[in-house]
């Protein structure tokens, strides 16, 4: 099934334009990674203004032309093309929060990070998701992609558990979602 499947190696960092999403953590994470020649995608379309302000100013300090903050209103088709383009996604998130986002970019074959202590990181791992641990595994794993294997077995658990209609739904609904907000925005 190629509803929805990634292509490229660019990395997906948070949902929103808020402090939950612990974007300065993962930040100092990543520019402790030598050679990371990696676009660097961080959706800041809806939530907090200055703190949209200060997380685009700390992403352009620390990672220049590889940092792009998503703060505008983009048509269907780019926003897909965007996130599909990132094979490792990072949810900061202490409490559960973008689940659509993680099941869509699980179903499609993207590498998961998200805090070792987020409800969400256990469920995932008794589901038996391959699912690494921001606080432990980012530095180390980032430079390795998910085995074809690990994302076919991702694809076929998330398709049990949620069948694929209920996943084409969701995905669905994160997008349509994500232009409502945007529309709103340039109101």
């Amino acid at each position: 099934d190629e509803a929805f499947k990634i292509q490229g190696d660019s990395i997906l960092i948070g949902n929103s334009s808020t402090p939950s999403n612990r974007h300065e953590v993962i930040f100092d994470q990543l520019k402790s990674i030598p050679n990371l020649n990696r676009k660097i995608i961080v959706p800041l379309n809806y939530g907090d203004d200055s703190y949209r302000k200060s997380i685009l100013s700390k992403g352009e300090q620390n990672f220049g032309e590889q940092f792009e903050g998503l703060v505008d209103f983009m048509p269907l088709e780019d926003y897909t093309a965007k996130i599909k383009s990132c094979s490792h996604v990072i949810m900061g998130h202490i409490r559960q929060q973008a689940f659509g986002t993680i099941m869509m970019m699980l179903y499609g074959g993207a590498k998961l990070y998200l805090s070792a202590s987020s409800p969400l990181y256990s469920w995932l791992e008794d589901l038996n998701i391959s699912i690494y641990s921001i606080e432990n595994e980012l530095t180390t794993e980032l430079s390795i992609d998910l085995t074809e294997e690990q994302k076919e077995s991702h694809r076929s658990i998330i398709k049990d558990y949620l069948s694929e209609s209920a996943i084409l739904r969701q995905i669905d609904s994160v997008l349509e979602e994500a232009i409502e907000i945007s529309e709103q925005k340039k109101k």
